[in-house]
């Protein structure tokens, strides 16, 4: 059986980032996960998701993923939070 540290390479310890998400993650009842297999068309589902979630809030011109990738605003939680600061507080 696989477990939840088999996909999460970002070092050779690969639970830096995944227990410290585990262990202090709060979800709360407005939180969106997004769940995919790495290389399997995460980069279009982030900005899938972003333009979903905020698709009224910016002027066409303006809008973020003009000027940033998908990656820039919908964040890992295992790499960017979680990976210098395993208690966030978000």
């Amino acid at each position: 059986m696989m477990n939840s540290y088999n996909w999460c390479k970002p070092s050779p310890n690969k639970k830096v980032g995944s227990v410290p998400l585990e262990t202090h993650f709060q979800a709360f009842d407005s939180d969106v996960m997004v769940a995919i297999f790495p290389k399997c068309g995460t980069t279009w589902l982030k900005a899938l998701t972003f333009s979903t979630l905020y698709r009224t809030q910016y002027a066409r011109d303006e809008y973020p993923l003009l000027n940033f990738a998908p990656h820039q605003l919908v964040r890992f939680l295992e790499y960017d939070v979680y990976w210098n600061n395993p208690s966030p507080g978000l």
